[in-house]
């Protein structure tokens, strides 16, 4: 838009809509959060079998253990759920509602995930925090086999419940569209 009240209206449009989406998909209860950690529990399941709730143990005791920077290279591994990829609010409505979708995507998001990397990391011998750490550390000296474990349980754990964030800007507004307009 050319003039300050067409940018002004395109902006306070854009600002009602996010904030109305935020309202109807995000902060329902029974909108987002539950329809979004049941299917992670259906995904973790068919990944992990009997071994889910085991792994969603291992995900708490791990991310108390491990060093922050140990956790964050984990949870940079396998990805982001769909409130954090895809939810792209702006101005105002991103400040009112930025704690909010953190908690959410905590909840929701970051322990299935934590627990299909771990999952994997297991499958590739790795099966404490500890072996975890050293790993981590072998990887971030540069060793290449360390990498290449790493990134296979790495890839196969977002694979599991996929991972928002490979999608293109573009991808993530057309999905974020197609939830609501």
């Amino acid at each position: 838009p050319n003039s300050a009240i067409a940018r002004l209206t395109v902006a306070a449009v854009e600002n009602l809509n996010d904030l109305q989406r935020f309202a109807v998909l995000y902060a329902n209860p029974f909108g987002y959060g539950v329809t979004n950690l049941l299917s992670n529990a259906v995904f973790a399941l068919m990944q992990q079998g009997p071994l889910a709730l085991p792994n969603a143990v291992r995900a708490f005791t791990w991310a108390k253990t491990l060093s922050p920077q140990k956790v964050a290279m984990m949870d940079a591994a396998v990805g982001a759920g769909g409130i954090r990829s895809v939810f792209t609010a702006k101005g105002a409505v991103r400040h009112l509602t930025s704690r909010y979708t953190e908690v959410l995507h905590n909840v929701v998001d970051l322990i299935p995930r934590r627990m299909a990397l771990i999952h994997e990391l297991r499958r590739e011998g790795i099966r404490t925090p500890e072996e975890f750490s050293q790993l981590a550390d072998e990887v971030m000296a540069g060793s290449e086999s360390a990498w290449q474990k790493f990134d296979r349980a790495a890839y196969r754990g977002a694979d599991a419940l996929g991972d928002y964030n490979l999608a293109s800007p573009a991808e993530r507004a057309i999905v974020a569209r197609i939830f609501f307009v």
